[in-house]
């Protein structure tokens, strides 16, 4: 008469609670797991504004003592080139897409119980 689900709302109690005990433990996994993916390209965005910063400020001292030298010197323009590469590989990383799929254990559980839920929907 009732669908499966309420009799064991109303039989079994427990059961339900720790069945959302267990979804609260993977929401909690799925969130860790993208939020440490979020800190890591907050990190690499902050450390790309850094470098960038410095390779501004080390072109610009560059090109003083350049000027105030009257004598060109290789290191006048690597040092500067190396910060602008360490800015553009931290560009490259910030942009990467992310690699897991976000919740997608969590819709892989929603998904397997509604399809218990309707196997045992058809049943009654």
């Amino acid at each position: 008469m009732f669908h499966p689900l309420l009799t064991v709302l109303v039989r079994k109690p427990e059961l339900v609670l720790e069945h959302l005990a267990g979804y609260g433990a993977l929401v909690h996994e799925e969130v860790a797991e993208v939020g440490l993916q979020l800190a890591t390209r907050a990190a690499a965005w902050g450390a790309m504004a850094i470098m960038a910063l410095v390779f501004v400020l080390l072109t610009g001292v560059s090109i003083m003592l350049g000027c105030v030298t009257h004598t060109f010197h290789w290191a006048l323009v690597v040092v500067p080139l190396v910060f602008l590469a360490a800015t553009i590989g931290c560009f490259v990383y910030a942009r990467t897409p992310m690699t897991a799929t976000r919740f997608g254990g969590l819709k892989a559980q929603l998904d397997a119980d509604v399809q218990a839920m309707r196997i045992a929907g058809e049943r009654k």
